[in-house]
This record gives C-alpha cells, sequence and structure tokens, in this order.
C-alpha cells in the first residue's frame, strides 16, 4: 500500500509538470504574430489565440489544485475529466477530419520530423493514460474506505442518530 502511495504521489506530481509545461507552451506560442490566431477554431468556434489563452490558464489552474492539498478523489476526478474532454477533443477533430490549421501553431516538435508526424498521437496517449491512472486511483481510493460501521470515518461521514 505505501508503494501504490508513493506512486501516486510521483504521479500526481508528474500530472502537474506535464500541465504546467504545455501551458507554458501555449502561452509562449501566443508570443508570435501568425495570422492563424485570428482565425476560428472549427469545433469551438474561437480565435486560436483566446481559445490556447483559455486552455494555458485551465492548465495552470489544474496544475495547481493537483498540487494543492485537496482530496484525492477530487484531484482525479478532475485529471480524468480534463483528459476525457482532451480524448473527446482529439476524436472529433479525427472525425470530422480537421487538419491542423498551420504548423506554426505552437509545434514543439518541429526539430524532429518523427515527432513532428507523431506529436498528436503521443499528446493523446499521454491524455488516455492521465484518464486510465486517475480511473485507476479513484477506484483503489473507493476500495480502501473502511466499511467497518465502528470505524471513526463512517461515523464522521454519516453521524448515528443520537
Amino acid at each position: 500500500m505505501k508503494t501504490t502511495k508513493h506512486f501516486e504521489k510521483n504521479y500526481l506530481h508528474g500530472v502537474a509538470g506535464v500541465l504546467v509545461l504545455t501551458a507554458i507552451a501555449k502561452l509562449f506560442s501566443l508570443s508570435s504574430s501568425e495570422g492563424v490566431w485570428s482565425v476560428n477554431e472549427p469545433i469551438f468556434g474561437l480565435a486560436y489565440r483566446p481559445l490556447f489563452a483559455i486552455l494555458a490558464g485551465l492548465e495552470l489552474v489544474l496544475a495547481v489544485c493537483v498540487l494543492c492539498r485537496l482530496p484525492l478523489q477530487l484531484k482525479h476526478s478532475l485529471i480524468g475529466l480534463f483528459a476525457a474532454c482532451g480524448i473527446c477533443y482529439h476524436a472529433a477533430r479525427a472525425f470530422a477530419q480537421i487538419p491542423e490549421p498551420c504548423p506554426c501553431l505552437g509545434k514543439l516538435f518541429e526539430w524532429s520530423p518523427w515527432l513532428e508526424r507523431h506529436g498528436g498521437m503521443i499528446a493523446l496517449g499521454i491524455l488516455v493514460f492521465f484518464a486510465v491512472m486517475s480511473l485507476y486511483f479513484a477506484l483503489l481510493a473507493t476500495r480502501s474506505i473502511p466499511t467497518n460501521a465502528d470505524s471513526s470515518y463512517v461515523d464522521a461521514i454519516n453521524p448515528r442518530p443520537q
């Protein structure tokens, strides 16, 4: 059990790190003056510039939530929700066959042709990993809740009538 808690702590720190790095990449790419920033993104209907700023803000807020002293189930639920939204977005883009609008939109992998071709799938893989691990830890947390009626944990949640 101690190993699982250690792994969970490292996982949460890794998630926070990835979120901060992707938020910084989005904010850094906003500094360019490419014309594509004024084009509307086809799924959300917003221009790419405010959409990237909103996503970067959400990623930073989620990273802070993951690192704060919140209940673990809430942390995993937030990560799972964020990952599910990202997976749905990738699926919607694939289903609608929407191509990348411009290679200038914050391509982190342009220095490597292989990474440039597979960067989207790598990002999707990371989102799937986040979703699966958050579900695993959330289920693990529900299994570790004491079920003994004499437990102080159960009494704290459901006080017995006097």
